[in-house]
């Protein structure tokens, strides 16, 4: 029996969810039913995420007061840096394509046999050298934290262990940081237990996985040529071919055309 939404009910707790924070704005549409009206709902006030802050610590402060009387109001168009929100868009587009039925002779097939649990090995780029345990790493452990990387920044250099390493909220998800990463490799084989650890990077080598997955032939080719050229060049063909594909198979038939990158020095205002 197939079960449908009821969409004012499913409105009504977005709303009572997201009461709490400074601003936001949702909008839901059940696309397999166009004719079904669409609920949107708004509240709060479009600020930038040190003002949310100052709203939700200390709504009593004079700061705070100032924000009220001379906020932005949020509205339905208000752009908006979705943070980390965009792991659960790249974890759809992963799965999807991971999963998809594929044909015994199509290209990189018998890579991604065991689905989720094919190791991502083959589809990091060339250059990058591989330790024993960094090839029993998994699509699965990626997507559920289960991997335990030394993440690395250029303020820190390697980070322990992230059981025992609080995040420090600086950069681990550039192409050069991971490389890095990855070559340190990790302690001992990632987990299949409950314990997992939020780390940006499981999801920032999505990033080289997709475009890999899609087309790694002609990335290593790219690579190579580009490695004469600088590692950025690199780094945007492999940005730009996961953009369009997120945004043609996951964005686009859930009516989201209006979405773009955003530098992350951008005058957007953060989802809260």
């Amino acid at each position: 029996m197939t079960k449908l939404i009821n969409l004012d009910s499913f409105a009504s707790h977005i709303k009572s969810a997201l009461g709490q924070t400074a601003g936001y704005s949702y909008y839901i549409k059940d696309l397999s039913r166009p004719q079904e009206p669409a609920r949107r709902g708004k509240g709060g006030y479009a600020v930038r995420p040190h003002d949310s802050s100052v709203l939700l610590e200390n709504p009593n402060s004079p700061n705070a007061e100032k924000l009220f009387n001379e906020g932005q109001l949020m509205t339905w168009t208000t752009p908006m840096e979705i943070m980390s929100m965009s792991k659960t868009i790249t974890a759809a587009a992963a799965v999807q394509l991971i999963t998809r039925p594929r044909g015994k002779t199509e290209p990189r097939a018998a890579d991604l046999a065991d689905g989720l649990d094919s190791p991502i090995a083959p589809f990091l780029p060339g250059d990058w050298e591989l330790s024993d345990n960094i090839k029993l790493v998994t699509f699965r452990h990626l997507l559920t934290h289960k991997t335990y990387f030394h993440e690395f920044n250029s303020e820190d250099g390697f980070l322990p262990h992230p059981k025992f390493n609080p995040p420090t909220g600086r950069a681990t998800a550039y192409y050069s940081h991971m490389k890095k990463s990855i070559e340190r490799g990790i302690d001992s084989p990632p987990s299949d237990s409950s314990e997992r650890y939020y780390q940006n990077m499981n999801y920032g080598l999505f990033r080289i996985l997709i475009p890999y997955i899609l087309r790694r032939n002609s990335l290593e080719a790219h690579r190579k040529t580009m490695s004469l050229k600088g590692q950025p060049f690199f780094e945007l063909v492999l940005g730009a071919t996961y953009f369009d594909y997120v945004k043609r198979q996951i964005l686009a038939p859930a009516g989201l055309n209006n979405v773009g990158l955003a530098s992350p020095h951008s005058d957007s205002v953060s989802a809260t």
